[in-house]
């Protein structure tokens, strides 16, 4: 939690939950430019619910979002 600060300074929206949270990942992903996913790469829900929430931002805005995972 302390990072997030950190990274609020620089102007990023940097988030802390969890990848249980399917609703607030697609949410936060539709809200978002780029969206960077650094936990669990083998978890296909959480996958699912941030490219959902990618494809909404794009289908309003007509441009592609970034999603970096690590």
């Amino acid at each position: 939690a302390a990072k997030v600060k950190e990274f609020r300074t620089l102007g990023v929206k940097a988030v802390v939950g969890t990848y249980s949270d399917l609703d607030l990942l697609q949410r936060l992903a539709s809200d978002a430019d780029v969206v960077f996913a650094c936990v669990d790469a083998d978890n296909l829900d959480a996958a699912e619910a941030i490219l959902a929430g990618q494809k909404n931002r794009y289908e309003k805005l007509r441009t592609p979002p970034t999603l970096i995972h690590t």
